[in-house]
């Protein structure tokens, strides 16, 4: 299992990554109300120049979203060393997202049910990301309260199979309850396609990159 988080080659390291320590940056990229004009959340994506801990990336993230606004909504990697004994979080539960991989969650499905029960009584919520029809099963058993939607699915919108597939998630997501992300939204075709399946909450380079400070 590996934590989400991106890993540069050194010839990639971008400039705001310091090449002295390999420190891990953390950036933030929006989550999008739509309908109503307004961000919604933050993904925190975390870059590093060299391997770090799991259980340290995510660490980085949530001081790092403290330290941009403690009352927002983040999304933060789940990191698998902190799985059964989730480490103090600098933010309270109600402020955070743990992004589960749906790949993950394939993987071994019985764990991470123990995983969710763990953590929802305390107040934590889940994301599941990579969304697309094998997840059909699991999102029923699984449960988050917010469903990402595959990039490839969202890209090829206009495909009438993956059109097919994001209408039964928007199904799926009415049912539970679970808000529903379209991620991977570079172009205003692909906002408009999304816009006619009935999906509110959307992110993507369109509405803004990755950036060292929220938005």
């Amino acid at each position: 299992m590996t934590c989400q988080h991106t890993l540069f080659a050194p010839d990639e390291t971008p400039a705001f990554l310091s090449p002295a320590d390999g420190s891990p940056v953390v950036l933030f990229q929006p989550v999008l109300d739509t309908f109503a004009h307004r961000v919604l959340a933050h993904e925190c994506v975390v870059r590093t120049a060299e391997p770090v801990e799991p259980a340290r990336v995510q660490m980085c993230a949530m001081r790092s979203a403290a330290a941009q606004n403690p009352d927002g909504l983040y999304l933060i990697p789940l990191s698998p060393t902190a799985i059964d004994d989730p480490p103090g979080t600098v933010l309270p539960p109600a402020n955070l997202i743990f992004d589960v991989g749906e790949s993950d969650l394939m993987a071994d499905p019985r764990r991470w049910l123990k995983i969710r029960d763990n953590l929802r009584t305390r107040g934590f919520s889940f994301a599941l990301s990579g969304a697309g029809p094998e997840s059909f099963p699991n999102l029923h058993d699984f449960a988050p309260e917010y469903i990402r939607i595959d990039k490839r699915l969202v890209r090829s919108i206009d495909r009438p199979d993956c059109g097919a597939t994001v209408s039964k998630l928007v199904r799926l997501a009415e049912d539970s309850g679970a808000h529903l992300i379209a991620t991977g939204v570079d172009r205003r075709r692909m906002l408009e396609n999304l816009w006619l399946l009935g999906i509110q909450f959307m992110q993507g380079d369109l509405f803004g990159h990755p950036s060292p400070r929220v938005i």
